[in-house]
């Protein structure tokens, strides 16, 4: 992947982000009046154990053959000009189906198993709200093929915008159910939403490539580095490195945006002269779709099933393998990102659980919205760069621009590394002030008599942890090699086992703020292992460090300012000078509680002004050199 496809990887994540907040925001609004009319215990049931039981299944099955597949997009079997050829989407596509089987098995165990240990009748609403979230994890897998496809291809805002309708038509069902009271026993209700959220994913997937077929036509031109890229309603023509694009009918082409999500995958040839003539021909002969596998072909076709090229078997083994490493890693990593919800499970009441499941309810929408776009965007921008730099290396020509290239990858690093640092100083310094005010705005006394207040204000620190350890590790799952993966595996074995230990402590002392200290400590742990390999990876690169990424002094001093005088404002207003939690909690609309508010808001401002209005020399840079071929991407 060449530098202007991590532009365009990186001028995704805007996009997504921003279409994730959307909806998130409208599905926060409709989640918050169904909180409003349920129990804590009701609550807890569609918070965790249920979210526990389908993320388990979906997660497991798929995690790995995403990772395994767009990994591989990063050093695939290549045509002349260096592009993915058709034998390896071929590949990807017949890797990727069998996450389908996987996920179908696991449900059916996973279901299985939950009713036995429960012992529950087939005649119990609970144990058909299971099997019914069985079912829709089963249905949803049915797009994880084509999910894989658009995100090799890049169609980024395809993936973003088919999550915000399946989400919202999740929340629309869930609402309407619940105000009509239809199948709250047993929590029926939030089955019938799971399966019209899976059912609306399949539906958008499988209708956008059917529909819009171009979109994987993929042309082996001849004749320079010419690339064909194909949109709804025309072909666009991309030449050369200049980037200048034609458009036809209603497509578009950037740079690095919509045009690299349906970019061909171009050949090179040796009659430059005939360039355009070969255009037309292959514009005239797109229907016909031959595939080839070497990539040198007229026109190449990307299959929605698995497809086996000629000569070559349907299934690629070392693909398999590795995508078999990365869905062993899965299973350790769920049980060490959900290791604290089946603690919960076991040993707490669904009062707890869901006063647990209301706090990361609130934390995953800053999670899910911003983060996870972002570090899934890393993730690609690592996999196809870094791959290909390593190969480069190992060939022993072009060492000057090896060198430059890795240059600028730690660059890319460190600058994503420092960006979420200040977004999760945000959460810290501001969080824990304003935790009971939120709640008590958006949920009421009922909620606020709870831990939930407490609970919350430990979470925030939390999102930082989660930040910081989703970029890094998007990083290091980009390069790790086989032999490191395994290593990488016995490593999160470890972590996993002490992380459930510490739950299971903690919660007993602490119910839920122990709880999500525990998961600090993972993340911590997580974090650490991270950083160790990337200073490793990186010690023959001059001058890197990971504390460049660290925020200046005068940045962190401004955000301990704030906090302090946050804290301050809610112990003298809110609190009334007690501590924890008011003996007599205000209303959240009296003066009060909007003084306090007023005096969050002007710390934020002050902070955002002190930085924006620091010289040059606080916003540490980290001090790589980068060749005059490479400058494009020093922010």
């Amino acid at each position: 992947m060449g530098m202007t496809g991590v532009f365009g990887a990186i001028s995704s994540w805007p996009p997504s982000c921003l279409s994730q907040v959307s909806s998130r925001v409208v599905t926060f609004l409709m989640n918050l009046v169904i909180a409003r009319r349920l129990s804590p215990q009701e609550f807890g049931m569609a918070a965790v154990q249920f979210q526990l039981l389908t993320s388990t299944i979906l997660f497991i099955s798929r995690e790995g053959f995403r990772r395994g597949c767009l990994r591989a997009d990063g050093n695939s079997p290549s045509s002349p000009s260096g592009s993915p050829s058709a034998l390896h989407w071929a590949r990807m596509v017949s890797a990727a189906w069998l996450a389908v089987p996987t996920g179908i098995a696991l449900a059916a165990a996973a279901c299985a198993f939950v009713l036995r240990y429960q012992r529950l009748p087939l005649s119990d609403p609970y144990a058909q709200a299971i099997l019914l979230h069985g079912v829709a994890a089963a249905v949803e897998l049915f797009s994880e093929p084509l999910y894989i496809l658009s995100q090799a291809l890049l169609l980024v805002r395809l993936r973003a915008v088919l999550d915000a309708v399946a989400t919202v038509v999740r929340c629309v069902v869930t609402l309407l159910l619940v105000l009509g009271g239809i199948g709250r026993t047993g929590g029926l209700v939030f089955a019938y939403a799971e399966l019209a959220f899976s059912a609306t994913l399949v539906v958008g997937y499988w209708g956008y490539f059917l529909l819009h077929p171009s979109v994987r036509v993929l042309n082996g031109s001849q004749g320079g580095e010419g690339e064909k890229e194909v949109g709804h309603e025309g072909e666009k023509h991309k030449q050369g490195e200049e980037g200048e694009a034609e458009k036809e009918g209603e497509g578009e082409v950037g740079g690095g945006g919509e045009g690299l999500r349906r970019r061909a995958v171009g050949g090179q040839g040796k009659d430059g002269d005939d360039k355009g003539e070969q255009r037309k021909a292959e514009a005239k002969g797109r229907g016909d779709g031959r595939r080839d596998s070497d990539g040198k072909g007229r026109n190449a076709v990307i299959p929605l099933l698995p497809c086996k090229v000629p000569d070559h078997p349907l299934l690629h083994w070392p693909l398999l393998r590795l995508c078999g490493a990365f869905s062993l890693q899965a299973v350790v990593k769920q049980v060490l990102g959900k290791g604290d919800e089946m603690v919960l499970v076991a040993l707490e009441t669904a009062y707890n659980q869901g006063v647990y499941g209301l706090v990361v309810k609130l934390g995953s929408l800053v999670v899910r919205s911003v983060l996870q776009p972002f570090e899934e965007s890393a993730f690609i921008i690592f996999a196809r760069t870094a791959p290909s730099l390593a190969a480069s290396a190992g060939a022993g020509g072009g060492g000057g621009d090896a060198k430059a290239g890795r240059e600028s990858v730690a660059r890319v690093l460190l600058l994503a590394v420092k960006a979420v640092n200040l977004l999760g100083l945000v959460f810290v310094a501001f969080g824990p002030p304003f935790a009971f005010s939120l709640l008590a705005l958006l949920y009421g006394p009922a909620w606020t008599a709870t831990e939930a207040p407490l609970a919350l204000a430990c979470y925030c620190p939390y999102i930082m942890a989660l930040a910081l350890n989703g970029t890094t590790e998007a990083f290091v799952h980009a390069v790790l090699s086989e032999r490191q993966l395994a290593q990488s595996n016995g490593w999160l074995v470890l972590f996993s086992l002490l992380h459930m230990a510490l739950s299971a402590l903690l919660i007993r002392a602490a119910s839920s703020p122990g709880l999500i200290l525990a998961n600090c400590f993972n993340m911590a742990m997580r974090i650490a292992y991270s950083a160790t390999f990337i200073h490793q990876y990186f010690k023959a690169t001059p001058n890197f460090s990971l504390l460049g990424s660290l925020p200046s002094v005068p940045v962190l001093a401004s955000f301990a300012a704030a906090s302090l005088v946050s804290f301050t404002s809610q112990h003298l207003l809110l609190f009334r000078g007690t501590y924890l939690s008011p003996v007599s909690p205000p209303s959240p609309l009296s003066p009060a509680s909007l003084a306090h508010i007023a005096v969050g808001a002007l710390c934020f401002v002050g902070v955002m002004g002190a930085l924006s209005n620091l010289p040059s020399s606080h916003h540490p840079r980290p001090p790589l050199p980068v060749s005059p071929s490479h400058s494009r991407i020093c922010f």
